[in-house]
């Protein structure tokens, strides 16, 4: 059952994901390295890393740390958002949109 965890490889789409994206990165990650989470967030265009204090089950265990981040993380996502009009009915950053964000990366510690 878990074996196809392992085959799972992420690398060869993330440059084509086009949606503003941000990436809570915990540098106390016992379970993914922090230069492994930061080397995938690197290959995402336009991606804001977020990194905090604390270990892979902080959402859980250290929320008073990774609740923050996350919230500033989201509202990087928001602000990059386009705004929707009246006519359009495609979600934002969808490929009916033709969404193009290319933000540069940037660490916020």
């Amino acid at each position: 059952p878990g074996a196809p965890w392992g085959r799972h490889h992420s690398r060869p789409w993330l440059n084509r994901i086009d949606v503003p994206t941000a990436i809570v990165a915990t540098r106390r990650d016992r379970v993914i390295p922090l230069k492994r989470q930061l080397d995938l967030a690197r290959r995402i265009p336009g991606a804001t890393i977020h990194d905090i204090e604390a270990g892979h089950a902080s959402c859980v265990l250290e929320a008073e740390t990774f609740v923050p981040t996350l919230v500033e993380a989201c509202a990087t996502v928001t602000a990059r958002m386009p705004q929707l009009t009246s006519t359009s009915t495609a979600p934002p950053g969808s490929a009916a949109r033709g969404h193009q964000d290319r933000a540069s990366v940037h660490d916020t510690r």
